[in-house]
C-alpha cells in the first residue's frame, strides 16, 4: 500500500492552518485561490460604499450557500457590499471553486473570518457582467427547487445539486480569472461530486 501511495510537498504552510491537498491538481489550483495577483481577500474585496448586503449561511458541509436578499434562516450571516460587487461576490461564494478552497482551509462544517480572508479576488472580476447574469439565474433556480421543512432552523431548504449546470458556469468563467487550466477546472468542478451530488462512494480518487 506505501509503495503505491502518492505524496506531495505542501508549500502553503500557515500559522493559522495546514491547508488538506492530496495531489499536484489541488496543490496548484489551491494556489491560484491563495496567492492571485492583484487581489484582495473576499472580505476586503466588499468595497468602500457598503450600500448593498448579501448573506451567507456560515454552516457548510457539500454546498456553500449565499444570497442577494435576506435569509429565515439563523444561520446566515449578513455582509455588506457594493451594489456593483454584490452580485459578483454571490457567485464566487456558491463556486465549486471556492468550495474546494473551504474545504482544503476549514473544518468542513463551519464557514469562518480565516476561510474569507485566504481566498483572494482578482479585482478584474467585478467587471464581469456574465457573473452577474449566472448569480441572478441560479438564485432562481434555487428558488424554484426549494423544498419546504419547516423546522427550527428555517421554513425552507435549498437543492444546491439541483443547480449544478448553473454552478459550474460559474466555475467556467472563474477559471479564467484564476487562469486555471481546462484540467484544473474539470477538476474544480467535479471535486467530491460523488458526495456533493448524494450519487454514492466510488472509486474516483482526487
Amino acid at each position: 500500500m506505501f509503495q503505491n501511495t502518492q505524496t506531495i510537498e505542501n508549500s502553503y504552510i500557515n500559522n493559522d492552518f495546514y491547508p488538506k491537498i492530496a495531489n499536484i491538481n489541488e496543490h496548484n489550483i489551491f494556489g491560484k485561490t491563495y496567492t492571485t495577483n492583484n487581489a484582495e481577500s473576499i472580505t476586503g474585496s466588499m468595497g468602500n460604499s457598503l450600500n448593498e448586503s448579501l448573506y451567507l449561511n456560515m454552516r457548510a458541509t457539500f454546498w456553500i450557500k449565499a444570497f442577494s436578499e435576506s435569509q429565515t434562516s439563523s444561520e446566515f450571516k449578513k455582509f455588506d457590499c457594493d451594489s456593483d460587487r454584490k452580485h459578483q461576490l454571490v457567485a464566487l461564494l456558491n463556486s465549486s471553486l471556492f468550495f474546494f478552497h473551504w474545504t482544503c482551509v476549514s473544518d468542513c462544517w463551519h464557514i469562518t473570518a480565516k476561510d474569507l480572508k485566504t481566498f483572494k479576488v482578482p479585482q478584474e472580476l467585478f467587471r464581469s457582467k456574465q457573473l452577474i447574469t449566472l448569480a441572478k439565474n441560479l438564485e432562481n433556480e434555487l428558488e424554484r427547487t426549494k423544498v419546504a421543512v419547516y423546522t427550527k432552523q428555517t421554513t425552507h431548504e435549498y437543492k444546491h445539486r439541483l443547480c449544478k449546470p448553473v454552478i459550474d458556469e460559474i466555475d467556467d468563467i472563474l477559471a479564467k480569472f484564476y487562469r486555471l487550466t481546462n484540467d484544473e477546472c474539470n477538476y474544480v468542478k467535479n471535486y467530491n461530486s460523488r458526495y456533493r451530488e448524494s450519487k454514492g462512494v466510488s472509486n474516483e480518487s482526487h
